[in-house]
């Protein structure tokens, strides 16, 4: 009796083994496929993420604008106040008449990196700007057009010497063609 209890016992453990085989076996392949879409829910996560991030900087680079053009709506009253005349609306279009050619404007960080020939000038110039004893605060560049006053400009305005010594930095283009109306 003790033998057929036993024999009862074994074949009832026999049989939850091969159940919990046959389970354990299906959970390799379910915990592939619960990785899987873990990955996939996670790459949309990280798109919406994404998204969310782009979202913010956009609204922030849209109230800069709006900044901006209060700034420039304010400064536009203010020379209308003070006599200045316009050829715009002041929202950035143009009236339909034609206007005529704006001036040419050089900007510090439109940099030309083949240079030849002022190698001696900039070392001049940089000379000048950082002596301890002299101070200058302006130096001006005067000459024909196309002789590179500009391009000297920019490299002695960039040039880590004069970075080092000057704490503050200001670019003004000046020509001799002044405009008698202001363009915005």
């Amino acid at each position: 009796m003790e033998q057929a209890i036993v024999q009862l016992a074994l074949r009832k453990l026999g049989s939850l083994l091969i159940e919990e085989g046959k389970f354990l076996s299906g959970v390799g392949e379910k915990v592939g496929e619960l990785e899987s879409e873990l990955k996939r829910k996670g790459n949309i996560l990280k798109k919406y993420a994404c998204f969310f991030s782009e979202s913010r900087a956009l609204h922030k680079i849209g109230l800069e604008i709006e900044a901006i053009k209060r700034k420039t709506n304010t400064l536009a009253s203010r020379l209308q106040t003070s006599g200045a005349k316009f050829d715009s609306d002041g929202e950035g279009g143009s009236n339909t008449r034609r206007q005529p050619p704006r001036p040419k404007w050089s900007y510090p960080h439109i940099i030309e990196e083949d240079i030849v020939g002022l190698e001696e000038d900039i070392t001049k110039v940089v000379e000048h700007l950082v002596r301890v004893e002299k101070q200058y605060q302006v130096v001006s560049l005067v000459g024909m057009g196309g002789m590179g006053k500009t391009t000297l400009a920019k490299k002695v305005y960039h040039h880590d010497e004069v970075r080092h010594h000057f704490t503050c930095f200001a670019w003004a283009y000046v020509s001799l063609k002044l405009p008698n109306k202001i363009y915005f």
